[in-house]
């Protein structure tokens, strides 16, 4: 399996997400992105400061409920400013949350900012837990995210994939210093990237993803685990 490994910084923009039991389960829209000469971060807050503001005042539910996250790389062999998700109660709470932004005063002067401001490669993905550990992380202030792009090997799908997750959440369930980790994996909808999977870890900071990755890496059924991915 080929793999880009990206750790990035994530910071929840807007935060009252609701799970609930409507059709496909949660998705998310992702835009990987570079900033436009002479832009930067500050630019990007203006645009998020909009659809906040809209967020806000336009008492749709389906907006409401969208959470937005920006991932912005502290270790990569990637080549990205930034990562922005928008994440949905399902693939149609998607379909209502654009078509409301679209159809307000704001839609417009956000494609204008985000044209003048960014170049990205957008998609949709599935969104699945796959670790779960038994102590909640805290939820407040950005967290440290592994991320790893992935492309499956020929004849491989992503049935192998997930037996090897299960494989490898045994594993991690008999570590040291997993409890509050969340792990996540996700598969395209539609994509411009040629990944066919996507996996995130979720850590407090670089000091817990350090220790947990040392102790993976020492761990003769962590190395097993990983031969097996590759």
């Amino acid at each position: 399996m080929k793999k880009l490994l990206t750790v990035f910084v994530a910071i929840t923009m807007v935060c009252s997400f609701s799970a609930n039991a409507a059709d496909t389960g949660p998705v998310r829209e992702f835009y990987a992105c570079n900033f436009q000469d002479g832009k930067d971060m500050d630019d990007l807050m203006a645009i998020r400061d909009v659809i906040a503001k809209e967020v806000e005042n336009s008492n749709d539910a389906d907006l409401s409920n969208q959470v937005s996250f920006l991932w912005t790389p502290v270790k990569t062999n990637g080549q990205r400013d930034f990562v922005w998700f928008d994440m949905h109660a399902s693939l149609n709470a998607m379909g209502r949350a654009a078509k409301a932004l679209e159809n307000s005063d704001a839609g417009a002067k956000v494609a204008e900012l985000a044209a003048e401001t960014v170049q990205c490669a957008a998609g949709i993905v599935t969104h699945d837990t796959i670790y779960q550990g038994s102590e909640q992380p805290s939820g407040e202030g950005p967290v440290l995210v592994e991320s790893y792009i992935c492309e499956l090997h020929p004849g491989k799908t992503v049935a192998d994939a997930q037996m090897v997750v299960e494989s490898w959440r045994r594993v991690i369930d008999d570590l040291n210093g997993y409890d509050s980790l969340i792990a996540y994996m996700q598969t395209p909808v539609v994509s411009q990237s040629s990944a066919d999977l996507y996996y995130f870890l979720v850590h407090a900071d670089l000091a817990e993803y350090a220790a947990r990755t040392s102790t993976y890496r020492t761990s003769n059924d962590g190395m097993e685990v990983d031969s097996r991915f590759n």
